[in-house]
């Protein structure tokens, strides 16, 4: 029967990962602790460490950001492919039209767009304005948007700029109850340093207690935590182990380019700082076809003037 609990926070302690941590003691807690919490001598740490874990839970959730930054991109690339779509047709007309008729509808509607040129090389939530109100004037033609077929893309400009904004601000709730939900580090140390305390409880009870029930539900917890321990100890060194075989790969090669004359990459360029409410300049995969202008591969924003058709 053991009787000790394995040093988790000197074995373990900042080695894991914060998800790996986390599993940790979500494992303990759905196996030991309902038994840690149904022994009174130890049920306040107990109770105390269990509301740390799920309060750790809560903030890994909220904070898993990267998905709605995607998405919010992903709209945004979408509202500016209709938006450019609809301009390079009304610029056509304006431009290229087959009759005098023509001609002045499509000045008249392309006065609109001059207006509203450089809504894509704003802010997002600034963008978002410049579109509905470019919508907006648009549809006071609506004449003229019937008459040349215009009135289903300005339609779907205007859904997938609504479509944005709720993912927009979806995305900024999330952050603020991230924010308020505190730091995945502090919740860790917490959460790590709560279950030290029961570690310690458990293993001095079950050398004092005499009662059978008791010592048999504080030896049975031992053995889950104690196998867990185990079980993310070996996935701590065999993580380790790949971690360092391919350095060692990554070293030689490094080594066998430094004796060939070769200058070594930065892998590592720095991050680019912002607060997610500025509009990336690359990164986005772009919708085949949409521009030949662009051959970074981010998004390619309306701006009439970078059209290869239209010149000066």
């Amino acid at each position: 029967m053991a009787t000790e609990i394995k040093p988790y926070s000197t074995l373990l302690g900042g080695r894991l990962t914060i998800a790996q941590d986390l599993q940790f003691h979500l494992n303990v807690n759905n196996h030991a602790g309902d038994d840690l919490l149904s022994i009174t001598e130890i049920a306040a740490l107990a109770t105390e460490w269990r509301m740390a874990a799920l309060a750790f839970d809560n903030a890994f959730r909220s904070g898993g950001q990267r998905f709605e930054t995607i998405v919010v991109q992903g709209k945004d690339t979408g509202r500016d492919y209709y938006t450019r779509a609809l301009v390079n047709r009304i610029y056509t007309l304006a431009h290229y039209p087959v009759t005098d008729e023509e001609k002045a509808d499509g000045v008249r509607l392309y006065a609109i767009v001059e207006t509203y040129r450089k809504a894509d090389k704003r802010e997002y939530e600034i963008e978002t304005t410049f579109l509905r109100n470019f919508v907006s004037d648009l549809r006071k033609q609506s004449a003229l948007l019937a008459k040349y077929s215009l009135t289903d893309i300005v339609d779907k400009v205007d859904e997938e700029n609504t479509g944005f904004d709720e993912a927009y601000n979806e995305r900024m709730a999330a952050r603020q109850e991230a924010k308020e939900a505190g730091s995945l580090q502090e919740h860790r140390k917490d959460t790590n340093a709560k279950f030290d305390k029961v570690a310690k409880a458990v293993t001095g009870l079950i050398l004092m207690t005499s009662t059978p029930d008791v010592k048999n539900k504080l030896a049975a917890c031992i053995g889950i935590i104690n196998s867990n321990i185990d079980q993310f100890n070996a996935i701590y060194h065999r993580h380790a182990g790949i971690v360092a075989k391919h350095k060692k790969k990554d070293g030689d090669k490094d080594k066998d380019k430094e004796d060939n004359g070769e200058e070594t990459p930065d892998t590592n360029p720095p991050a680019t700082p912002g607060d997610g409410t500025q509009k990336p300049d690359t990164g986005l995969q772009q919708e085949p076809g949409i521009s030949d202008q662009n051959p970074s591969g981010g998004p390619h924003h309306l701006d009439p003037n970078e059209h290869p058709a239209m010149g000066e």
